[in-house]
C-alpha cells in the first residue's frame, strides 16, 4: 500500500467498490484500495514485487480505458443529443448500441450469492475492435458489482451459451479474440469462479484450439462444458436453485423474464441484476 501513489490507491478503491465510485469518502480509501492489493498478494502467493507489478498494470489498464466512464455510463438516465436533435456518440449512446442485441446481461445468482453473467454469442452481429472489448468489461464490472457472495470475494459465474453459432459468422477475429482472452486472464481470473460452456456445436473445437492458448490455466480448470441435459441438470444444480435458471439452461428453470434492456441499463442500478423480480 505505501508502495502505491495517492492517484494509484484512489483507483485502486474506485475499483474495488461500486459504492466507493459513486461515493468516495477519502477516510475509507485505503480500506477499500486494500481489498485489489489483497486480491493480487494472494493470486501471487505473497510475493510483494510481482503482486505491486500485477496492481500498477490492472490499474494503469483501467485508466486507460476509463472504466470509471463505462461503469457510470447509464447513471444519469438520459439521452444525450446534439444540437441537430440526433443521439451523439456518448458512451452510453455507443454502450446502448451494443448491448442492445442481448448478448451480454447479468441474470440470478448461485446458492453462494454469485451472480451470472450470461453471454450469446450467436446474438454478434459484428466486432469492433475498442467496443467488442468495452462492452465485455462493463458487463463483466457489472457482474462483479452484483455479486453478493458470502466469502466476500466479489466472484461471480458465466454462461456461455453456444446454441445456433456459427464459425463463419460469430467467430471472432484473432485479435480482438485475442485482446478480450489476454485481459481475462490479466484482470478478471481472480474474479471467475466458474465458466459453463453450453450446447457447444462440433466447430467448437476448432474455435478452441485457436484461442485455448490465450486463456489463463486457472481460468481453463474453471471451465465446464455442458451438452446434454443430464449434465446440465447436475453440474448447474450443482450450484443453483431451479428459481435462478432459465428453462432453456435447465429444463423447470424459472428465471425465464426477457430482458428489457432500457430496464436493465436505464431504471436499475450498476449493481443490480435483471431477475424476475426486478
Amino acid at each position: 500500500m505505501s508502495r502505491l501513489s495517492a492517484q494509484e490507491l484512489e483507483t485502486a478503491a474506485r475499483s474495488s467498490s461500486y459504492a466507493y465510485l459513486k461515493n468516495p469518502v477519502p477516510s475509507q480509501r485505503n480500506q477499500f484500495a486494500r481489498r485489489i492489493v489483497q486480491k493480487y498478494l494472494e493470486s501471487k502467493n505473497g510475493d510483494v514485487d510481482v503482486a505491486l507489478e500485477k496492481v500498477k498494470n490492472a490499474l494503469r489498464f483501467r485508466q486507460g480505458i476509463q472504466i470509471d466512464d463505462l461503469i457510470t455510463a447509464f447513471d444519469d438516465n438520459t439521452v444525450e443529443n446534439d444540437e441537430d436533435g440526433d443521439e451523439n456518440n456518448s458512451t452510453a449512446e455507443i454502450l446502448k448500441k451494443h448491448l442492445s442485441s442481448k448478448k451480454y446481461y447479468v441474470q440470478g445468482y448461485d446458492k453462494y450469492g454469485r451472480s451470472t453473467l450470461y453471454f450469446i454469442p450467436r446474438l454478434v452481429s459484428e466486432y469492433d475492435l475498442e467496443w467488442t472489448l468495452k462492452e465485455a468489461i462493463y458487463s463483466i464490472e457489472r457482474a462483479i458489482a452484483c455479486s453478493r457472495s458470502e466469502d466476500g470475494t466479489s466472484t461471480i459465474n458465466a454462461v456461455v451459451d453456444f446454441s445456433g453459432f456459427s464459425l463463419s459468422q460469430h467467430s471472432p477475429p484473432l485479435e480482438i479474440g485475442k485482446q478480450f482472452l489476454t485481459t481475462l486472464r490479466s484482470h478478471y481470473a481472480g474474479h471467475i469462479n466458474r465458466i459453463y460452456f453450453i450446447n457447444t456445436p462440433f466447430s467448437f473445437s476448432f474455435l478452441w484450439n485457436i484461442f485455448s492458448p490465450f486463456i489463463g490455466t486457472n481460468t481453463r480448470d474453471k471451465i465446464l462444458i455442458v451438452n446434454d441435459t443430464q449434465s446440465k441438470r447436475r453440474d448447474v444444480l450443482d450450484l443453483y436453485d431451479l428459481e435462478e435458471v432459465p428453462s432453456w439452461l435447465v429444463p423447470g428453470g424459472e428465471n425465464n423474464r426477457p430482458l428489457d434492456v432500457d430496464e436493465y441499463l436505464y431504471e436499475l442500478s450498476f449493481d443490480t441484476a435483471f431477475n424476475n423480480q426486478s
